[in-house]
């Protein structure tokens, strides 16, 4: 496939004002942004070791620690919730 100078130089262009103008509304672009979670990074592993954990006020059972600490439980402990 050939690309004439024109096109490649067009592209090129395209880029740096992407680029450029990604990076001028860069305050915007913090405040915008989600607060990174480290553990909320990678995904949990399927296994299955029930805890307890606390989310919008309601008690809920998780698969494992991993994926209540993702949902951002609060007060966790192991062991299905009781009814």
């Amino acid at each position: 496939m050939k690309f004439g100078a024109l096109t490649i130089a067009a592209v090129a262009a395209l880029s740096v004002a992407f680029v450029f103008g990604s990076v001028s509304s860069g305050e915007a672009a913090k405040k915008a942004a989600p607060k990174k979670d480290p553990v909320a990074t990678f995904l949990c592993p399927l296994d299955y070791a029930p805890v307890c954990g606390t989310l919008n006020k309601k008690k809920v059972t998780f698969g494992n620690m991993c994926q209540a600490k993702q949902a951002g439980a609060a007060g966790i402990r192991k062991g299905a919730c009781k009814k």
